[in-house]
């Protein structure tokens, strides 16, 4: 019967092998969990001495100095771990956030002059690598081996073409720019799409909150620098192609017939039409909201609106949440004069802004009582309603709004035409002052 040779004096049943030591006989599979080991070195837990306590300061000071000269085991030791060693760190090591995460000003100006001095002369990990761009991040100091069949260099990046360029570092190459080259770039452009949609995720997560440059400005060299730099440089096609795109582009441009077809609420309240002054652009036209400006309906004018409006209009008037808003302006100006600009088409409030007139719920019971008493026909034509007209205006005599004696159904064209006349809007009437 074997004995571990921890001082258990138990059967050992499991040999452990080390890298640097003898290998030994245990009976645990671990020899931290051998209770002879355990008894001399402390156990792990509740049963250590030193379970729940911390060392004073004084005591942190004395263990730092012992160790000042103290070389690691492992220093210089290369695969001193095996390979299941290294998954069980690895995995002990997830989820774990490390304790200087998202923190900065952790350490002190003489901290990381310490760690300045002590990276001075170490050689960088990957120094000679060539980057994902293939530029070489140091020059190399073996000399180059260039390549001559029957008396033509051949590019020394793999590529097998004739070498026409060489580089500061005495390669030579088919190109000008070592990004250039077929066999570079085909290997870059590996590189680049290796990265799958979950590590792209995770990424993007670690980079938020990052906010190291927040508040901060480029200094005037490094504006100077930055320009310097990007002088001379011109966009590729697919890059102006893209940039056409977010402009809007022929591929983003919408036309009317698909308008009417995916939005016939939207066309029924808006007319739209095209630019005939610029047919083949097929540019959107639409009426102005302000009754006094030029290019409102009332006036029969137009003007072109930009996509982003249009959308908004739309979403207002389609979508289940849209509040019938989001009014078509041509200027600045209009928006200031219009009177319902900022309020609310459905709780329309008074001038002073401190009430309602009426609720959705109120609104919508009186417009079915006109609708059911006109039978869904305009009461000037007979054409089909698509509006609900106050005879009194409701800034005038609020109190009649909700009466449906006082409500008149109509068509847009006669709405319009019998019911917001140019000179004497509802509006024009609001902004009457008694004296």
């Amino acid at each position: 019967m074997r004995i571990c040779e921890y001082g258990c004096k138990r059967e050992a049943t499991f040999l452990l092998k080390f890298k640097t030591t003898d290998d030994k006989w245990c009976c645990e599979d671990r020899y931290t969990k051998c209770p002879g080991n355990r008894k001399k070195y402390g156990s792990p837990g509740s049963e250590n001495p030193m379970f729940g306590k911390k060392h004073s300061e004084n005591t942190k000071k004395k263990i730092a100095q012992s160790k000042i000269g103290h070389t690691p085991w492992n220093k210089d030791l290369k695969n001193c771990h095996n390979e299941e060693a290294l998954k069980k760190i690895s995995e002990k090591g997830k989820g774990k956030i490390p304790w200087n995460k998202g923190k900065t000003g952790v350490y002190t100006d003489e901290t990381l002059e310490q760690m300045s001095k002590q990276r001075k002369g170490r050689i960088p990990w990957n120094k000679g690598n060539i980057s994902l761009s293939g530029k070489s991040k140091v020059k190399s100091k073996v000399e180059p081996i260039t390549i001559f069949i029957d008396g033509i260099v051949e590019c020394e990046y793999g590529c097998g073409k004739e070498a026409k360029h060489q580089f500061k570092n005495g390669k030579w190459c088919c190109s000008d720019h070592v990004n250039k080259c077929i066999k570079l770039k085909s290997v870059n452009d590996n590189r680049i799409r290796k990265f799958s949609d979950e590590v792209r995720k995770k990424i993007s997560e670690s980079h938020k909150g990052n906010n190291y440059w927040l508040g901060k400005k480029h200094s005037e060299e490094s504006k100077r620098k930055i320009g310097d730099k990007s002088r001379g440089r011109k966009h590729s096609e697919e890059s102006k192609r893209k940039i056409r795109m977010n402009n809007r582009s022929e591929e983003r441009k919408i036309d009317i017939e698909t308008i009417r077809k995916k939005y016939p609420t939207f066309s029924k309240i808006e007319e739209i039409r095209y630019n005939p002054d610029k047919p083949e652009d097929k540019e959107i036209q639409v009426h102005c909201k302000n009754h006094k400006c030029p290019n409102s309906k009332e006036r029969n004018g137009w003007f072109t609106s930009t996509g982003g409006k249009l959308s908004g209009r739309i979403f207002a008037i389609e979508k289940e949440n849209g509040n019938d808003g989001a009014y078509l302006y041509c200027s600045d100006e209009c928006k200031k004069e219009c009177p319902l600009y900022g309020l609310n088409p459905i709780h329309i409030i008074n001038q002073d802004n401190s009430k309602e007139y009426y609720t959705v719920e109120e609104y919508t019971t009186w417009r079915n009582e006109v609708l059911k008493r006109a039978n869904n026909i305009c009461e000037y034509c007979g054409q089909p309603v698509e509006h609900i007209h106050h005879i009194k205006p409701q800034k005038l005599e609020p109190f009649f709004s909700l009466d449906p004696d006082y409500g008149l159904a109509c068509c847009e064209t006669c709405h319009y035409k019998y019911g917001h006349k140019n000179e004497c809007s509802t509006s024009q009437l609001a902004q009457i002052i008694c004296i």
